[in-house]
């Protein structure tokens, strides 16, 4: 009786299906914003069907030299929204990143128009070595709007993407972490006002 029994478990373990998989992109190493991954550092796994987020990509060939508009880890998926369109960098040249900044003044995005001119300023908000709560300080300067929300989604604040260079990029991550960033509008290529 005992082994009919065991049998039974057996063969109802073997009759199990196995669950049907399906590809998607995932970071193979921590990424931060305005990076454009390389095929070595992108992995495709294998996820149960129905898993996958939507929008998720499938393959490394999908992210096409796009830079990334928020951080990834190791492991995470990439899914479309998380990537520009590298069309947005069209004639800035090499060396040049599209660099996401998330700003909490609805306000400051709906007066906004891509092609502006913009000074980033980060307001700390945790105190640290020569930043006071409060005090702010220009982490990127006369840097161009490439992208702004749509008016719809402006809600509380939100994402636009300025060109800049990698320095400016690693600067307005850096910032955002320990801050409030928010954005002035300037004349191109004029001085900041005292």
């Amino acid at each position: 009786m005992l082994a009919a029994l065991s049998m039974t478990f057996a063969l109802t373990a073997l009759a199990r299906p196995v669950p049907a998989t399906v590809p998607m992109l995932t970071a193979a190493e921590p990424l931060g914003p305005g990076t454009v991954p390389r095929a070595d550092q992108l992995t495709v796994r294998q996820v149960v069907a129905g898993s996958r987020p939507p929008g998720a990509l499938t393959s490394a060939g999908q992210v096409a030299g796009r830079p990334l508009l928020v951080a990834r880890r190791d492991g995470s998926p990439i899914v479309a929204d998380d990537l520009m369109s590298a069309g947005l960098l069209a004639g800035y040249g090499t060396g040049i990143r599209a660099v996401p900044v998330r700003v909490a003044d609805a306000g400051s995005l709906r007066l906004l128009r891509i092609g502006d001119h913009v000074d980033v300023l980060a307001a700390a908000t945790v105190p640290g070595p020569g930043a006071a709560v409060g005090s702010a300080t220009i982490v990127a300067s006369d840097v161009p709007v490439l992208a702004l929300p749509e008016p719809d989604n402006v809600g509380q604040g939100g994402l636009l993407v300025v060109a800049g260079s990698g320095d400016v990029a690693r600067r307005v991550a850096g910032a955002a972490v320990t801050g409030q960033l928010s954005v002035v509008l300037r004349l191109p290529g004029g001085s900041p006002g005292g």
